[in-house]
Formats: structure tokens, sequence, C-alpha cells
């Protein structure tokens, strides 16, 4: 056909096009005018380009036809398939033209504080990726309520450790599986790969979403503390997380992970561009996700499948899993829905709609794979270990909570009391008590993480070239990772203070406290709590100040715009603990009486994992 009678039928393909939209409009005109005194609602859809992970683009719905239209909350990776399924239960009750539901995307994190808060939202059910958000919603008296109890899986996917191939058989991969609890000394140790004969992938680095807002940095943060203790199921009750073994285990893991905490999908993105750049074995070793994300990255996100692909590990002890729960909202029977929210569940559960979510990368409700899973070499379908019921509400609530602290970057002014008594031997041992107190404290600045700034002090009387003979500066407050040249850190430069700390004199306790709170509070940084951590066995005997008079100074000194809190730890015989609490009640903190000498390092995991 001739170029010009190719643009005649368009021409005419126009026409009709415009004649057959402008029936329409007078036909819907008439519709409308009928329905005067119906209430129209108008329904948010949501449009996604088509692909292997979208759904299909719908047809504008009318507003009602007979049925109410049931609005579904999803987590943003289930999003795409259950719009699929919506379209297919939508032809199956003969909806044509008409959306029964709709499926919209939103971070389960936010849905769940939401609820928690009190906010219901007008969703009648929600579909988060893991049951962990739901228990985060049942430790609030306000979100409880919302949420029906009911809550079948809809599709599950195990978490595993993904890793790009040559790391993983690196480690042993396929034949090995890595557990959590071996996870965590893989990451610890600076050795791991040049150990394996690799040093060119530098330090071992776990990519660890943020646990506040993905469910994979949250399983793994959970699973990897419960495996460090040894006891699973008492690790993720609200009592194993206040053992001591677990917060060292969680604050070491957010000291030993790479800084960003980005998103699985972020992270997957990132190392999609590097394997395009040629660079597949980037500085991420290890990265908590979904065994169906490692089956979309290997799958090739919707384009090609990378060069470099990823391997899955299961650990043998089990885990948590992405168990899409269907989670009916308190919306539903207010707004009338609550049966076609039964009959829309009911069609999830059915087997066209569960091939459906098993030819997308998710395993059953039941568990069991599909053909997708199974033709992915990087994935083990009959997996290791299986799936660990989700902790209960306090667990999570005090995970969150415990994590968010400790993801705090402080500034810290260390002040050590180097008075005579500090020399005396401790019972049942050869050793001073400034020598043991040297050793926790040189454990506890290891805790600290680079970008913390931390400062060291030593006090007692009449010191050589002590500011005002009392309290001398030995490192200044400044960020922990700093190099202070020649290659040395501030954390170096502290142990070695630490180390050379010697005992003399009397204690100027109470001019030290007011000389150090002014230091701390000149140092602060906006956004960082301030903090002081003073360590003395005795009372004041070597000071200007009375207790009175300190407490006036503080009172003076005071700045709400840049709070200082104070951790006396006050160890010996018979510590002075009613002086020192009125001063941390004035100002804020608490005293510590550790009863041994390794309980120093004790106070400062509490310091730093205390919300």
């Amino acid at each position: 056909m001739s170029a010009d009678g190719t643009g005649e039928l368009r021409a005419v393909a126009q026409r009709r096009a415009r004649l057959a939209a402008q029936r329409r409009r007078r036909r819907l005109a008439l519709e409308v005018g009928a329905a005067l005194t119906a209430i129209v609602a108008v329904v948010a859809v949501v449009l996604l380009p088509r692909g292997p992970d979208r759904p299909p683009a719908a047809t504008t719905p009318a507003a009602t036809c007979g049925e109410p239209v049931l609005r579904v909350v999803a987590a943003e990776d289930v999003t795409p398939v259950l719009g699929r399924i919506a379209e297919r239960y939508r032809a199956a009750r003969g909806g044509d033209g008409c959306e029964l539901v709709t499926v919209t995307a939103a971070a389960s994190a936010d849905i769940a504080r939401s609820l928690a808060d009190g906010a219901p939202g007008d969703a009648h059910a929600w579909v988060p990726e893991s049951s962990v958000w739901t228990r985060l919603v049942e430790a609030s008296p306000a979100g409880a309520d919302l949420m029906g109890t009911d809550r079948p899986s809809i599709a599950r996917s195990p978490t595993v450790v993904a890793m790009p191939r040559p790391m993983g058989e690196q480690l042993g991969w396929p034949g090995t599986q890595l557990g959590w609890g071996e996870l965590l000394p893989l990451v610890q140790d600076p050795q791991t790969w040049p150990r394996l004969a690799r040093p060119e992938w530098g330090p071992f680095r776990l990519g660890l979403p943020d646990p506040t807002r993905s469910a994979a940095g949250l399983h793994a943060v959970l699973s990897i503390g419960a495996g460090q203790s040894g006891v699973w199921t008492d690790a993720l009750s609200a009592d194993g997380l206040r053992n001591e073994a677990v917060r060292a285990t969680l604050l070491t893991l957010e000291r030993g992970t790479a800084p960003r905490r980005a998103p699985v999908a972020e992270q997957l993105a990132a190392l999609r561009a590097a394997d395009e750049a040629g660079e597949p074995l980037g500085p991420l070793a290890a990265l908590p996700m979904s065994e169906r994300d490692v089956w979309r990255y290997n799958a090739g996100l919707g384009g090609d499948p990378p060069a470099v692909g990823l391997v899955a590990f299961y650990p043998p002890e089990g885990g948590l899993s992405f168990d899409h729960p269907w989670v009916p909202l308190e919306r539903a029977a207010a707004d009338g829905v609550t049966e076609q929210a039964a009959a829309f569940r009911t069609f999830l559960l059915e087997p066209a709609a569960q091939d459906e979510l098993r030819a997308a990368g998710y395993r059953g409700a039941d568990d069991v794979p599909g053909a997708a899973l199974a033709g992915d070499p990087g994935l083990s379908p009959a997996r290791a270990g299986a799936d660990a019921a989700p902790p209960d509400r306090q667990a999570v609530a005090a995970v969150l909570k415990g994590w968010a602290a400790l993801s705090r970057r402080f500034t810290t002014l260390a002040v050590f009391d180097v008075s005579g008594s500090m020399a005396g031997q401790v019972p049942g041992t050869d050793r001073s008590l400034l020598a043991f107190v040297v050793e926790s404290a040189t454990r506890g600045a290891a805790l600290f993480a680079d970008d913390s700034h931390l400062g060291l002090w030593e006090f007692s009387t009449d010191l050589p070239g002590a500011q005002g003979g009392d309290y001398r500066e030995l490192v200044p407050i400044g960020p922990v990772g700093e190099d202070l040249g020649g290659g040395r850190t501030r954390r170096a430069a502290l142990v070695e203070a630490l180390r050379g700390l010697r005992p003399a004199n009397d204690t100027a306790l109470y001019d030290t406290i007011l000389a150090a709170y002014i230091t701390a509070r000149d140092a602060s940084v906006p956004g960082r709590p301030t903090a002081i951590a003073l360590f003395t066995d005795g009372e004041s005997d070597g000071d200007d100040l009375s207790l009175p008079q300190l407490l006036d100074a503080l009172r003076a000194e005071q700045d709400p715009s840049r709070p200082v809190r104070i951790a006396l730890i006050a160890y010996g015989e018979a510590p002075p603990t009613a002086e020192l609490t009125q001063v941390t009640d004035l100002v804020g903190g608490r005293v510590f009486t550790p009863s041994s000498p390794e309980g120093i390092t004790q106070v400062f995991l509490d310091v730093l994992t205390s919300p």
C-alpha cells in the first residue's frame, strides 16, 4: 500500500475512535443522569507498565457494579502479581468493566506504624511481606484492635543469605550451607577473604537493609541474634533480647555491616550496575533477602540475566519467612465489604492464583515452590532448615526500639578516676582496680562506631599539666575512626592513653564533673545524643566545690538545646551513690554500680543500647 493509502486509513481510524469516544461519553452522561441519587465511588487504580513483574493495565472502572469495591494495600513486592490476580477475579465474577478489587502498593513498615498509632486508613485488607509487621501493630493497644485475627499466608519466600556466585563458592556453596550463627564471625574477621586466598575482595561486608524499614533486615537481625545465642526460641523472646550476649551481638552487627542500610531493591540495582560495568564483586559479600529476590535478580530484573548471578545460602537452623499474610482490617465491616474480602481471600488461595504466585517466584501458601524457582541454579528449593514462627509482639518491638537506639551516634566524653585508691588490689587477683577498669573500658571503646565522637580525660588532684590541677585531657573529642596522623586513629590513641593511666593523689570529683559537663555541652553535635561516662571509686576528697555548689553550677550551665546526660560508674566497697544520684537526677542520666570489673563493659553496652 502507498504511503498516502496508509495515511488515509490512519485518518479513518482516528475519526472512528473519536466517534466511539463521543458515543461512550453520551452513554455515560445518560447513566449518571439516571442515577443522581446514587453515591458515586471514584476508585483509584494503580496503573503500572506491563512486564514480568507488572499487572496488566486496568480499564477505567465504572463507578459501581452492584458490589462494593474492595481496597487492598499490599507490600511493594507482591502488589504487581496481586493486581494481575485481581483482574482474573473480576473476570471470574463477571465484572466486565468493573473494578471489584483495587491493589495499592505501600511500604509495610509505614502501614504498620500507622496502624500502631491508631490510624486505620481507608484500606479493607493489608498484605505485608512478613508477619513481623503485624507483631509490631499488636504491640500497640491502639493498633491491635484494627486487625482481624485470621491471617492466612497467601505466598511464602524464605529469608536467605545471597552472595555473588564466586564468593559463595569460596565459602563452600552449594555443598555447605551458611548458618546465621556463622555469619557474624565472617563480618567481624578482617582476614576472612585473605584467609581464603582472596585478599582482593577486601573486608567481608554484610549489606544489611535498615531493620526498622525492611523485613529482610529485621529477619536478619532477629536470626543472627538468635543464632549467636545458640537458643533460637529463647533468643527471639522479649527476655532473650535482654540477654547481654544477644544485645552485644546486635551491637556488633550494627557496627560491622555496611554503613548505608539501603533497601534490597537499591542493593540489587547497584549490584546489577556493577555487573554491567564488569565489576560484579563489589564491596558487599552477603545480602539478606527473600529467595524470590534472588530469583528476580538472576532472571535479569526485567532485562537480560547478569553475567554473575547470586547464590542463596539457606541457614540450616531455619529462620523467618516472607509469609505475606492476608490481614483483614476493621474498615471492611464499616464499608460493607467483609464478604467481598473473604471471597477474594478464598480466590487467592485457589490453585490458579497460587500458580500465578509461583510463576512470579514465590512459593505457594503451602511452602511448595514452582517451576520458576526450580529452574534457577542459584537456589535450592528443597531448602535446609524450617520456618520459625515470628517472635511475639514484645520481642519485635524491643528489637526495633533497641536497633534504633544502638544505631544512634553519640558524642561521649569518658572520664577516669586515677586517684591513689585505684591502685588497690582486687580481691582474689594480683591486679589493681585501675588495671581491671582499663581492660574493661578498652573492650567498651571497641563498641563505638567509627563515626561516633569520643574523647578521654583523667582526673585526681595536682596532676602535672592538668587544667585546674585536677583533670587532664588525654584525647580530645572527635570521630573515633579519624586519622590523627601517621595512620594512627583516634581509637588507637584512646586505647594507648587508657593503658597509660597511673594512680596518684586524691579525688577532685565535683570539680571534674562540672568541667566535663561544660566541655561535653560545648562539643555537642546537633542530632546526636551527648553523654559523659565518668568512672570513680571514691567520694570527693580534693575539691574546691561542695555538692550543693556543684548542683547550683550545673543548673546555671544547662542548655535545653544542648542536653548532656551523665553516666556515673561508681565502684569500690562503698561508692557515693546517694550524692551521685543527685547529679544524675538534675541533668539526666544514671548511676551504675557494677559488682565486678567485668561489669564495666556491661555499662558501656547498657549506655549504647538503651532507647
